[in-house]
Protein backbone atom coordinates (compact mmCIF):
# COMPACT_ATOMS: atom_id res chain seq x y z
CA UNK A 1 0.00 0.00 0.00
CA UNK A 2 1.17 3.61 -0.47
CA UNK A 3 3.35 5.01 2.30
CA UNK A 4 0.80 7.74 3.13
CA UNK A 5 -1.76 5.06 3.98
CA UNK A 6 0.08 4.22 7.20
CA UNK A 7 -2.56 3.75 9.88
CA UNK A 8 -0.56 5.77 12.42
CA UNK A 9 -0.51 8.86 10.21
CA UNK A 10 -1.68 12.06 11.92
CA UNK A 11 -0.95 14.71 9.27
CA UNK A 12 -1.39 14.43 5.51
CA UNK A 13 -0.85 17.02 2.76
CA UNK A 14 -2.28 16.28 -0.68
CA UNK A 15 -2.23 19.83 -2.04
CA UNK A 16 -2.26 20.29 -5.83
CA UNK A 17 -2.44 16.59 -6.65
CA UNK A 18 -5.12 16.81 -9.33
CA UNK A 19 -7.65 14.96 -7.18
CA UNK A 20 -11.30 14.97 -8.25
CA UNK A 21 -12.53 13.07 -5.19
CA UNK A 22 -11.32 12.05 -1.75
CA UNK A 23 -9.04 9.01 -2.09
CA UNK A 24 -10.80 5.91 -0.80
CA UNK A 25 -7.63 5.02 1.09
CA UNK A 26 -8.27 7.85 3.53
CA UNK A 27 -11.06 5.80 5.03
CA UNK A 28 -8.68 3.81 7.21
CA UNK A 29 -6.68 6.76 8.53
CA UNK A 30 -8.63 7.11 11.74
CA UNK A 31 -5.69 8.75 13.56
CA UNK A 32 -5.52 11.64 11.11
CA UNK A 33 -5.80 15.06 12.78
CA UNK A 34 -4.66 17.33 9.94
CA UNK A 35 -5.65 17.01 6.29
CA UNK A 36 -4.84 19.51 3.55
CA UNK A 37 -6.32 19.17 0.06
CA UNK A 38 -5.67 22.64 -1.29
CA UNK A 39 -5.85 23.32 -5.02
CA UNK A 40 -7.47 20.15 -6.30
CA UNK A 41 -10.68 19.64 -8.30
CA UNK A 42 -12.78 17.93 -5.65
CA UNK A 43 -16.50 18.37 -6.31
CA UNK A 44 -17.87 16.51 -3.30
CA UNK A 45 -16.71 15.00 -0.03
CA UNK A 46 -17.48 11.29 -0.17
CA UNK A 47 -19.67 10.55 2.84
CA UNK A 48 -18.16 7.11 3.47
CA UNK A 49 -14.68 8.67 3.62
CA UNK A 50 -15.06 11.99 5.41
CA UNK A 51 -17.36 10.49 8.02
CA UNK A 52 -14.61 8.11 9.15
CA UNK A 53 -12.08 10.83 9.96
CA UNK A 54 -13.58 11.72 13.32
CA UNK A 55 -10.23 12.74 14.89
CA UNK A 56 -9.68 15.55 12.39
CA UNK A 57 -8.88 18.94 13.93
CA UNK A 58 -7.84 20.76 10.77
CA UNK A 59 -9.38 20.35 7.30
CA UNK A 60 -8.11 22.61 4.52
CA UNK A 61 -10.03 22.53 1.24
CA UNK A 62 -9.42 25.89 -0.49
CA UNK A 63 -9.49 26.12 -4.28
CA UNK A 64 -11.64 23.12 -5.02
CA UNK A 65 -15.08 22.80 -6.63
CA UNK A 66 -17.31 21.91 -3.72
CA UNK A 67 -20.98 22.76 -4.17
CA UNK A 68 -22.42 21.04 -1.08
CA UNK A 69 -21.17 19.83 2.29
CA UNK A 70 -22.35 16.32 3.25
CA UNK A 71 -24.12 15.68 6.58
CA UNK A 72 -21.27 13.34 7.52
CA UNK A 73 -18.97 16.36 7.83
CA UNK A 74 -20.87 17.20 11.00
CA UNK A 75 -19.44 14.06 12.62
CA UNK A 76 -16.08 15.82 12.88
CA UNK A 77 -16.90 17.32 16.24
CA UNK A 78 -13.27 17.97 17.25
CA UNK A 79 -12.64 20.35 14.37
CA UNK A 80 -10.78 23.53 15.26
CA UNK A 81 -9.95 24.81 11.76
CA UNK A 82 -12.01 24.56 8.59
CA UNK A 83 -10.99 26.29 5.36
CA UNK A 84 -13.46 26.22 2.47
CA UNK A 85 -12.12 29.27 0.64
CA UNK A 86 -12.69 29.49 -3.12
CA UNK A 87 -15.26 26.80 -3.70
CA UNK A 88 -18.81 26.97 -5.09
CA UNK A 89 -20.86 26.80 -1.90
CA UNK A 90 -24.15 28.68 -1.72
CA UNK A 91 -24.95 27.81 1.88
CA UNK A 92 -23.53 26.55 5.17
CA UNK A 93 -25.44 23.73 6.90
CA UNK A 94 -27.35 25.25 9.79
CA UNK A 95 -26.19 22.40 12.04
CA UNK A 96 -22.48 22.99 11.40
CA UNK A 97 -21.87 25.65 14.10
CA UNK A 98 -23.34 23.54 16.89
CA UNK A 99 -21.71 20.33 15.58
CA UNK A 100 -18.22 21.87 15.82
CA UNK A 101 -18.13 23.70 19.17
CA UNK A 102 -14.31 23.71 19.37
CA UNK A 103 -13.84 25.64 16.11
CA UNK A 104 -11.27 28.44 16.33
CA UNK A 105 -10.93 29.49 12.69
CA UNK A 106 -13.39 29.30 9.79
CA UNK A 107 -13.08 30.62 6.25
CA UNK A 108 -15.82 30.41 3.64
CA UNK A 109 -14.45 33.32 1.61
CA UNK A 110 -14.80 33.40 -2.17
CA UNK A 111 -17.98 31.36 -2.44
CA UNK A 112 -21.57 32.22 -3.39
CA UNK A 113 -23.18 32.48 0.04
CA UNK A 114 -26.27 34.66 0.23
CA UNK A 115 -26.86 34.22 3.96
CA UNK A 116 -25.20 32.85 7.08
CA UNK A 117 -27.17 30.58 9.41
CA UNK A 118 -28.43 32.21 12.60
CA UNK A 119 -26.84 29.29 14.42
CA UNK A 120 -23.38 30.70 13.67
CA UNK A 121 -23.69 32.63 16.91
CA UNK A 122 -23.21 29.34 18.76
CA UNK A 123 -19.53 29.27 17.76
CA UNK A 124 -18.41 30.83 21.01
CA UNK A 125 -14.77 29.70 20.67
CA UNK A 126 -14.31 31.01 17.14
CA UNK A 127 -11.49 33.56 16.92
CA UNK A 128 -11.20 34.16 13.16
CA UNK A 129 -14.12 34.31 10.71
CA UNK A 130 -13.68 35.14 7.02
CA UNK A 131 -16.87 35.42 4.94
CA UNK A 132 -15.45 37.88 2.42
CA UNK A 133 -16.16 37.75 -1.32
CA UNK A 134 -19.66 36.29 -1.15
CA UNK A 135 -23.15 37.68 -1.85
CA UNK A 136 -24.23 38.47 1.69
CA UNK A 137 -26.65 41.38 2.15
CA UNK A 138 -26.57 41.18 5.93
CA UNK A 139 -24.87 39.42 8.82
CA UNK A 140 -27.11 37.64 11.37
CA UNK A 141 -27.89 39.31 14.69
CA UNK A 142 -26.59 36.20 16.47
CA UNK A 143 -23.02 37.17 15.60
CA UNK A 144 -23.02 39.07 18.88
CA UNK A 145 -22.79 35.73 20.68
CA UNK A 146 -19.37 34.91 19.22
CA UNK A 147 -17.57 36.15 22.30
CA UNK A 148 -14.08 34.89 21.31
CA UNK A 149 -14.04 36.58 17.90
CA UNK A 150 -10.93 38.70 17.37
CA UNK A 151 -10.99 39.09 13.57
CA UNK A 152 -13.98 39.34 11.24
CA UNK A 153 -13.80 39.94 7.50
CA UNK A 154 -16.98 40.53 5.50
CA UNK A 155 -15.25 42.41 2.69
CA UNK A 156 -16.57 42.42 -0.86
CA UNK A 157 -20.14 41.39 -0.19
CA UNK A 158 -23.40 43.30 -0.65
CA UNK A 159 -23.95 44.42 2.91
CA UNK A 160 -26.49 47.20 2.95
CA UNK A 161 -27.98 46.42 -0.46
CA UNK A 162 -31.29 45.18 0.97
CA UNK A 163 -31.24 46.26 4.61
CA UNK A 164 -31.81 50.02 4.72
CA UNK A 165 -28.20 50.68 3.91
CA UNK A 166 -26.54 48.80 6.76
CA UNK A 167 -26.36 44.99 6.81
CA UNK A 168 -24.27 44.96 9.98
CA UNK A 169 -26.21 44.08 13.15
CA UNK A 170 -25.88 46.31 16.17
CA UNK A 171 -24.94 43.22 18.17
CA UNK A 172 -21.43 43.43 16.69
CA UNK A 173 -20.85 46.01 19.40
CA UNK A 174 -21.24 43.26 21.98
CA UNK A 175 -18.12 41.41 20.83
CA UNK A 176 -15.69 41.81 23.74
CA UNK A 177 -12.46 40.85 21.91
CA UNK A 178 -12.89 42.06 18.33
CA UNK A 179 -9.66 43.72 17.20
CA UNK A 180 -9.97 43.70 13.39
CA UNK A 181 -13.13 44.38 11.38
CA UNK A 182 -13.12 44.47 7.57
CA UNK A 183 -16.25 45.77 5.86
CA UNK A 184 -14.68 47.24 2.73
CA UNK A 185 -16.22 46.86 -0.71
CA UNK A 186 -19.87 46.68 0.34
CA UNK A 187 -22.93 48.90 -0.15
CA UNK A 188 -23.22 50.31 3.34
CA UNK A 189 -24.75 53.77 3.70
CA UNK A 190 -24.66 53.84 7.47
CA UNK A 191 -23.32 52.02 10.51
CA UNK A 192 -25.76 50.33 12.89
CA UNK A 193 -27.28 52.24 15.76
CA UNK A 194 -25.12 51.84 18.81
CA UNK A 195 -21.97 50.96 16.88
CA UNK A 196 -19.10 51.94 19.18
CA UNK A 197 -21.54 53.36 21.74
CA UNK A 198 -19.94 54.13 25.13
CA UNK A 199 -21.05 50.76 26.52
CA UNK A 200 -19.81 48.87 23.45
CA UNK A 201 -16.94 46.45 23.83
CA UNK A 202 -15.53 47.74 20.54
CA UNK A 203 -14.57 51.03 22.15
CA UNK A 204 -11.58 49.50 23.90
CA UNK A 205 -10.69 46.52 21.67
CA UNK A 206 -11.01 47.51 17.99
CA UNK A 207 -7.59 48.25 16.47
CA UNK A 208 -8.25 48.03 12.73
CA UNK A 209 -11.42 49.14 10.90
CA UNK A 210 -11.74 48.96 7.11
CA UNK A 211 -14.74 50.81 5.65
CA UNK A 212 -13.44 51.80 2.23
CA UNK A 213 -15.49 51.27 -0.91
CA UNK A 214 -18.91 51.91 0.64
CA UNK A 215 -21.25 54.91 0.58
CA UNK A 216 -20.90 56.13 4.14
CA UNK A 217 -21.38 59.76 5.20
CA UNK A 218 -19.20 61.61 7.69
CA UNK A 219 -18.60 59.53 10.81
CA UNK A 220 -18.47 62.29 13.41
CA UNK A 221 -16.49 61.37 16.52
CA UNK A 222 -16.34 57.63 15.77
CA UNK A 223 -12.55 57.52 15.95
CA UNK A 224 -12.56 59.29 19.29
CA UNK A 225 -14.82 56.65 20.81
CA UNK A 226 -12.67 53.81 19.48
CA UNK A 227 -9.81 54.46 21.85
CA UNK A 228 -7.61 51.53 20.71
CA UNK A 229 -7.99 52.22 16.99
CA UNK A 230 -4.67 52.24 15.12
CA UNK A 231 -5.87 51.83 11.52
CA UNK A 232 -8.92 53.35 9.83
CA UNK A 233 -9.56 53.11 6.07
CA UNK A 234 -12.23 55.29 4.49
CA UNK A 235 -11.23 55.65 0.83
CA UNK A 236 -13.91 55.44 -1.82
CA UNK A 237 -16.87 56.77 0.20
CA UNK A 238 -18.08 59.55 -2.14
CA UNK A 239 -20.46 61.12 0.40
CA UNK A 240 -17.68 61.58 2.94
CA UNK A 241 -16.37 65.11 2.56
CA UNK A 242 -14.18 65.41 5.62
CA UNK A 243 -12.17 63.14 7.90
CA UNK A 244 -13.79 61.99 11.13
CA UNK A 245 -13.95 64.79 13.66
CA UNK A 246 -11.87 64.79 16.83
CA UNK A 247 -9.42 61.99 16.23
CA UNK A 248 -8.00 60.09 19.18
CA UNK A 249 -4.29 60.67 19.73
CA UNK A 250 -2.03 63.67 19.41
CA UNK A 251 -0.56 62.88 16.01
CA UNK A 252 -2.54 61.82 12.94
CA UNK A 253 -0.80 60.14 10.05
CA UNK A 254 -2.34 60.97 6.68
CA UNK A 255 -1.53 57.92 4.60
CA UNK A 256 -0.81 57.80 0.90
CA UNK A 257 -3.61 59.04 -1.33
CA UNK A 258 -4.36 56.21 -3.79
CA UNK A 259 -6.35 58.46 -6.12
CA UNK A 260 -7.25 62.11 -6.33
CA UNK A 261 -10.67 61.55 -7.79
CA UNK A 262 -12.75 60.62 -4.75
CA UNK A 263 -13.30 61.75 -1.17
CA UNK A 264 -10.79 64.61 -0.94
CA UNK A 265 -7.32 65.43 -2.12
CA UNK A 266 -4.47 64.61 0.17
CA UNK A 267 -3.55 68.25 0.62
CA UNK A 268 -7.14 69.18 1.46
CA UNK A 269 -7.25 66.41 4.03
CA UNK A 270 -3.97 67.53 5.54
CA UNK A 271 -5.17 71.13 5.68
CA UNK A 272 -8.39 70.08 7.41
CA UNK A 273 -6.47 68.18 10.05
CA UNK A 274 -4.00 71.01 10.57
CA UNK A 275 -6.89 73.44 10.93
CA UNK A 276 -8.14 71.24 13.75
CA UNK A 277 -4.84 71.80 15.53
CA UNK A 278 -3.39 68.36 14.80
CA UNK A 279 0.12 67.51 13.64
CA UNK A 280 0.21 65.95 10.18
CA UNK A 281 2.92 63.63 8.95
CA UNK A 282 2.93 63.12 5.18
CA UNK A 283 4.50 59.92 3.98
CA UNK A 284 3.94 57.00 1.66
CA UNK A 285 2.21 53.98 3.05
CA UNK A 286 2.56 50.30 2.45
CA UNK A 287 -0.68 48.80 3.80
CA UNK A 288 -0.34 46.53 6.76
CA UNK A 289 -0.97 42.99 5.61
CA UNK A 290 -4.56 41.90 6.00
CA UNK A 291 -6.61 38.98 4.86
CA UNK A 292 -5.55 37.67 1.49
CA UNK A 293 -8.00 38.62 -1.24
CA UNK A 294 -6.52 36.12 -3.65
CA UNK A 295 -8.61 33.15 -2.61
CA UNK A 296 -5.59 31.25 -1.39
CA UNK A 297 -7.24 30.20 1.84
CA UNK A 298 -5.65 29.89 5.24
CA UNK A 299 -1.90 29.95 5.39
CA UNK A 300 -1.42 32.73 2.87
CA UNK A 301 1.62 32.30 0.70
CA UNK A 302 3.90 30.61 3.16
CA UNK A 303 1.43 28.49 5.13
CA UNK A 304 2.43 29.85 8.52
CA UNK A 305 -0.10 29.89 11.32
CA UNK A 306 -1.59 33.31 11.99
CA UNK A 307 -1.13 35.33 15.09
CA UNK A 308 -4.47 36.67 16.21
CA UNK A 309 -4.69 40.17 17.65
CA UNK A 310 -3.55 40.07 21.22
CA UNK A 311 -1.04 37.30 20.56
CA UNK A 312 -1.15 33.55 20.51
CA UNK A 313 -0.92 31.30 17.48
CA UNK A 314 -4.04 29.46 16.50
CA UNK A 315 -2.63 25.96 16.83
CA UNK A 316 -3.23 22.48 15.59
CA UNK A 317 -2.67 23.57 12.06
CA UNK A 318 -5.05 25.85 13.27
CA UNK A 319 -4.25 27.65 11.09
CA UNK A 320 -3.37 28.63 9.02
CA UNK A 321 -4.16 31.40 7.73
CA UNK A 322 -4.87 34.80 7.80
CA UNK A 323 -1.18 34.86 8.36
CA UNK A 324 -1.57 38.33 7.02
CA UNK A 325 -3.77 39.50 9.83
CA UNK A 326 -1.14 42.04 10.83
CA UNK A 327 -2.26 45.05 12.81
CA UNK A 328 -0.41 48.34 12.54
CA UNK A 329 0.79 48.42 16.10
CA UNK A 330 1.16 52.15 16.54
CA UNK A 331 -0.24 52.58 20.05
CA UNK A 332 0.51 56.28 20.13
CA UNK A 333 -1.38 57.37 17.04
CA UNK A 334 -4.15 56.61 14.61
CA UNK A 335 -3.45 55.79 10.98
CA UNK A 336 -6.18 57.29 8.81
CA UNK A 337 -6.23 56.64 5.10
CA UNK A 338 -7.99 59.34 3.13
CA UNK A 339 -8.54 59.81 -0.57
CA UNK A 340 -10.23 57.74 -3.23
CA UNK A 341 -9.21 54.59 -4.99
CA UNK A 342 -8.92 53.58 -8.59
CA UNK A 343 -8.99 49.84 -8.31
CA UNK A 344 -6.00 49.34 -6.08
CA UNK A 345 -5.77 46.15 -4.06
CA UNK A 346 -7.18 47.88 -1.00
CA UNK A 347 -10.72 46.68 -1.46
CA UNK A 348 -12.21 49.84 -2.90
CA UNK A 349 -12.76 48.73 -6.44
CA UNK A 350 -16.15 47.19 -5.91
CA UNK A 351 -16.46 43.54 -6.78
CA UNK A 352 -19.26 42.32 -4.55
CA UNK A 353 -18.90 38.57 -4.62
Amino acid sequence: RPLWQSYGLTSLNLDFCGLEALPAGLRGLTSLTELSLRGNSITQLAADVIGQLTDLRSLLLPRNRLVRLPPQLLLLTRMTALDLTSNRLDRIPSALPTAMPAMHALSVAHNSLRALPVSIGAMRRLSILDVSHNKLTQLPWSIGGMVSLTALSASRNRLGAATLGCGLPGTVGLLPRLAALRLDGNKMRRLPAGFAAPASGLCSTLQSLWLQGNDLPDLGDLALRLTSLAELKLTGNPRMRSPPARMHGASIHVLRDYSRKRLMRLEAAAAALEAAGLDVVRHNFTPAAGWSDRGAGFGGRDGRAPVAPGGGEVRDAVLLGLRDLGLPGRPGGLGVQVGGSDGDDDGTAGGHG
